[in-house]
């Protein structure tokens, strides 16, 4: 029997694509999770991706072993997709010996093969003209050649090589192959090589070429181009790309101005279109050769991680996950978990909006490369935070256990370089231990409900200046704050909220949402009916035609003056509930210059909650709506007390009144200390307490259940 492997939305819907055999579709127990099924039955989404080199000295073999006994047989790692040159056949012994070396150490394997879809560089030789350029390639004396995501020769011979490798898999191996994995660009992440770098890219005839061919499909006339533009002469020949001088502009300070520079906000919207389009073509085309029977399995999306880049995050091609998660052949979408503030202490962030995935009807899976204490100190992993011992890693993989299980997600545990990170007996025993504990739950209801969300907008990433000064602090460091509120959250696309999907909870913070239409703005305040909304800095300052300090004031029911560009740094005033425990403190930076910078005009029903550490205009605002409650936090973030403080006065449970991480579901609780000491956990009324690690007794004093935790201890 031919394995076959399906994402089922669970709750009613139909499941995708289940070949021959059939599929069941029921309302299930997991309410609306997105459930992993193997041959009809669900399965807990553990994995564990290692190379399988047999070479002595090589560990793959001890940890898939202890992987296995452990329960977690599904095993991910790399495959080579051949790409032949003219007249050659394909050489698929690489492939062979790869999973040959996988299924002699687990023979019940199942495998999600994870290969590049990159021209090799004898094809760009013979290819000119189809590989990226960048802004600096003129003196660019670098060895990174990338075939160009636009190119239309690229894309139609990749198909060719990717659908002829998943034939030869699935004729030999398929009864182990769970699904497939394409990669492609920065570390086979999707997106745009030379990101972490200061330049921009794109500038190759092929990105040109399909920038044309969307721009007559996004305007149907040239007379709509050039006024929208305001380029008079141009014909669908003459059609462009910006300059990088073009790209540095921004006629806003911080942002770009829509009236003014539609011609690289479209470009830039058509950056991310370039690379979602031939995701999108070679998902159908494992599909088809697959007759629906296998998984589709991405990288992309990485919102929060990649508006750190130095061109901020719309030069990734990063941002239109959106629509990748609309197409009906992506099961599984993937990353990292951050490499922001990691480490004992640390938060295990998402690199995205996962909620968002989940809602979709899609799996995230969590790639968990904690560098763990046999990571080996000389090599370049290292720079990113190693735990010291088995017990601060069991910490983390706790800790980002504890961000997957309540929303029903799935991991894999990463021995990324092939050192050992994971080669011991007693790591594998507390992953086991936590695979148990997923098991006992598939068949029951996941009650994830959390009464706060982050909503982000991925379009207006495209309205942001090429720079990060904004982005960075505000939607990649600040989650440092947000993700130690107290209790758990959880995060969605804007387009969620205005499409309907999902129903705001009783407090909302909304990062980056800077563009924002007037039918969308009467749709938020419907959604905020009764609710608490946290506008941070700009939000609504830009539709997709126009830009203004009223706009925002029409969505969040303040006034704005706009002042001079200033620091960003602000400091709390007291005597309200809101400020207690900051009163006089001073967040952001102040060698931050806002531009524009907007005071929140003083009156009769506006709380001044905190002041520009400058000039003493008001940054932070509260008021009450007619059916709503508004905040405006005029800079890059604010204090995880001050985001406590809101939730108390909406009635949001708070397990914490600390800087601890907390995940709960309401059944299930993970708190990770990021500092020693004694720990007051506040519990739901009526509700007991256990541990799931031990056998000890919890302290419990009336409601609150009380802890002494060692640094990073989970």
């Amino acid at each position: 029997m031919r394995l076959a492997a399906t994402i089922m939305m669970m709750g009613g819907l139909c499941a995708m694509g289940y070949g021959s055999e059939g599929l069941e579709a029921r309302v299930a127990d997991h309410m609306g999770s997105p459930t992993l099924f193997i041959n009809g039955e669900p399965e807990t989404p553990l994995i564990f991706l290692g190379e399988p080199n047999l070479a002595p000295g090589m560990p793959f073999t001890s940890q898939a072993t202890m992987a296995r006994d452990a329960g977690v047989r599904i095993l991910s790692f790399s495959l080579h997709m051949p790409w032949p040159q003219p007249g050659e056949e394909p050489d698929f012994t690489p492939i062979d010996e790869q999973l040959e070396n996988a299924l002699s150490v687990v023979p019940d394997a199942l495998v999600i093969p994870r290969f590049t879809v990159a021209a090799p560089h004898w094809w760009l030789d013979a290819n000119p003209g189809n590989e990226m350029v960048f802004s600096d390639s003129d003196e660019y004396d670098g060895d990174i050649r990338w075939s160009s995501v636009a190119s239309e020769t690229w894309r139609q011979e990749s198909l060719e090589h990717l659908e002829r490798f998943v034939t030869y898999v699935e004729e030999k191996w398929g009864d182990h192959i769970l699904g497939y994995h394409p990669c492609n660009l920065t570390t086979a992440e999707w997106f745009y090589k030379r990101s972490w770098e200061p330049v921009h890219s794109g500038f190759e005839e092929p990105m040109r070429e399909g920038f044309a061919r969307w721009a007559q499909q996004e305007y149907g006339s040239i007379e709509a181009v050039r006024e929208a533009w305001d380029q008079p002469d141009v014909t669908w020949d003459s059609v462009r790309v910006p300059t990088a001088a073009e790209r540095e502009e921004a006629h806003r300070g911080m942002f770009r101005d829509p009236a003014t520079e539609r011609f690289v906000i479209d470009f830039t919207q058509y950056q991310q279109i370039a690379v979602v389009e031939p995701m999108e073509e070679m998902a159908e085309a494992i599909k088809r050769v697959t007759n629906d029977s296998k998984l589709v399995v991405y990288f992309y999306g990485y919102y929060f991680e990649l508006m750190n880049i130095p061109k901020s995050g719309a030069a990734s091609g990063h941002m239109m996950l959106d629509r990748l998660l609309q197409s009906p052949h992506v099961d599984v979408i993937t990353s990292p978990m951050s490499y922001l503030d990691r480490g004992a202490g640390g938060i295990s962030a998402f690199m995205m909006p996962v909620d968002s995935i989940r809602e979709a009807g899609k799996l995230y899976v969590l790639e968990d490369d904690t560098r763990t204490h046999h990571t080996q100190p000389d090599t370049p992993f290292a720079a990113i935070t190693a735990t010291g011992n088995l017990d601060e890693t069991h910490w983390e993989h706790r800790r980002s256990f504890a961000r997957i299980f309540p929303r029903r997600m799935g991991t894999w545990y990463m021995d990324l370089i092939s050192e050992g990170w994971l080669d011991e007996q007693g790591i594998w025993d507390e992953i086991d231990r936590m695979r148990q504990q997923y098991d006992a739950a598939l068949d029951e209801p996941s009650p994830f409900e959390p009464e706060v969300a982050v909503v982000v907008d991925e379009r207006s990433a495209a309205y942001l200046a090429a720079d990060r000064r904004l982005s960075s602090p505000l939607l990649s460091y600040f989650r440092s704050e947000w993700y130690r509120m107290g209790t758990d959250f959880r995060m969605h696309y804007l387009t969620d909220v205005l499409e309907g999907r999902v129903e705001l909870p009783k407090v909302s913070l909304f990062l980056g949402c800077w563009r924002i239409d007037d039918d969308e703005r009467d749709t938020l305040h419907e959604a905020l009916d009764g609710k608490t909304a946290v506008w941070f800095y700009g939000s609504g300052f830009q539709s997709k035609d126009l830009a203004g300090a009223e706009r925002m004031s029409k969505l969040t029911g303040f006034a704005f003056d706009e002042i001079e560009a200033g620091p960003a740094e602000i400091r709390f005033t007291d005597g309200y509930l809101l400020t207690e425990g900051i009163e006089g403190e001073t967040y952001a930076s102040a060698d931050l210059l806002l531009e524009p910078r907007w005071a929140v005009r003083s009156e009769p029903n506006v709380q001044t909650l905190a002041t520009f550490a400058d000039d003493e205009s008001v940054a932070v605002a509260a008021r009450n709506m007619a059916d709503w409650r508004s905040i405006y936090v005029g800079t890059t973030g604010c204090p995880a007390q001050f985001i406590r403080n809101i939730l108390w006065e909406a009635d949001v449970h708070v397990y914490v009144d600390s800087d601890d991480v907390v995940s709960s579901d309401g059944v299930f609780l993970s708190v990770s200390a990021s500092s020693a000491g004694e720990k007051t956990i506040l519990l739901p009324p009526e509700t007991a307490i256990e541990r799931l690690d031990a056998d000890e007794p919890v302290t419990v004093r009336g409601n609150h259940a009380i802890e002494t935790f060692r640094h990073g201890e989970t």
